[in-house]
């Protein structure tokens, strides 16, 4: 025996639809265009009043997949939409400069690394020479 539909659980479809598309005309595409994403985006961001991002649990997975698909990563996507302020991109540059000066620590560990044991080893061969010229 299947069990179909009830009227109750229709209704909160329905709702839920009506919420996720934020007064939108429901006559929405089967596929979603990078501006309908970004309306979205905005839409929901109104609907929220504005106190807070809207987030990928705010829409169907349908939705999240366009939006990321069209704008990329969810914080660049809103970024895109105009809801949030764009990224510095002096970040790149503070990551770069930082793997840099670990490089040359580990660079210059290697090297030290490798001055010591050459030392040793003179050291050694030395005592051994010391050793050598004193034993009769």
């Amino acid at each position: 025996r299947r069990r179909g539909l009830r009227a109750l659980d229709l209704r909160k479809l329905l709702k839920k639809f009506d919420q996720n598309f934020c007064e939108m005309e429901v006559t929405t595409p089967e596929k979603l265009t990078k501006q309908d994403c970004i309306e979205l985006l905005v839409c929901k961001h109104t609907a929220l009043g504005g106190a807070r991002y809207p987030k990928r649990d705010d829409f169907t997975e349908r939705e999240v997949v366009a939006i990321k698909a069209h704008l990329g990563p969810w914080p660049r996507a809103l970024e895109a939409a105009g809801i949030k302020p764009v990224r510095d991109d002096g970040k790149a540059e503070k990551n770069k400069q930082k793997h840099i000066r670990s490089k040359r620590l580990r660079t210059e560990a290697k090297l030290a690394k490798r001055a010591s044991a050459r030392d040793e080893v003179s050291a050694q061969t030395k005592n051994s020479n010391e050793e050598k010229e004193n034993s009769p």
